[in-house]
């Protein structure tokens, strides 16, 4: 395992523990966009080399209208192909070999994002961070913000910021064996 990089994800849950709602629908995050304030996003973006997204996630993110990801390496853990995006390349596998493999081993910092992906990386032992943005919503369904893993685990709070919104974020840091 190369040691070196580093594995850290950043979302937005809802009270009740959904990371998108019925159907993958952001839209339940849109009032809480428009007060000018990123949430610390753009600072943990720009501190990230390189992105690592589940299949799903990428569905969902390439029909937005724009590419919010331009000019920065985009891999997606899956075992089919990936169209329309000349920067995206697809990685598959595990997360201990997408984690160890050529293409991910040139990045130090890489941005994790998909609830099965990070669960993955939770069950792997390489999350090193956790950025949870707890939104003031209840969405009653929709995609659950973090699947069982197969084991209990105690992380670190690192830091907890409030925001006008609303919004409380929370970020830990997990125990490296």
């Amino acid at each position: 395992m190369n040691t070196e990089v580093e594995f850290h994800s950043f979302f937005a849950m809802s009270l009740d523990g959904f990371i998108a709602g019925k159907d993958h629908d952001l839209s339940w995050l849109k009032p809480f966009g428009g007060s000018g304030e990123d949430h610390g996003f753009l600072d943990f973006y720009n501190s990230c080399d390189a992105l690592l997204m589940g299949r799903t996630t990428f569905d969902v993110v390439k029909s937005f209208p724009d590419w919010p990801y331009k000019g920065k390496p985009v891999f997606v853990a899956t075992h089919r192909e990936i169209s329309g995006h000349n920067d995206v390349k697809n990685v598959s596998g595990d997360f201990a070999n997408i984690a160890t493999s050529a293409d991910l081993s040139k990045y130090k910092r890489i941005y994790v994002d998909g609830g099965n992906l990070i669960r993955q990386a939770i069950e792997a032992n390489l999350l090193n961070s956790m950025t949870i943005s707890m939104i003031p919503s209840i969405l009653g369904q929709g995609t659950r913000g973090l699947d069982p893993i197969n084991r209990d685990l105690k992380m670190e709070l690192k830091s907890t910021r409030t925001f006008q919104t609303g919004i409380v974020q929370l970020v830990y840091r997990f125990p490296q064996n």
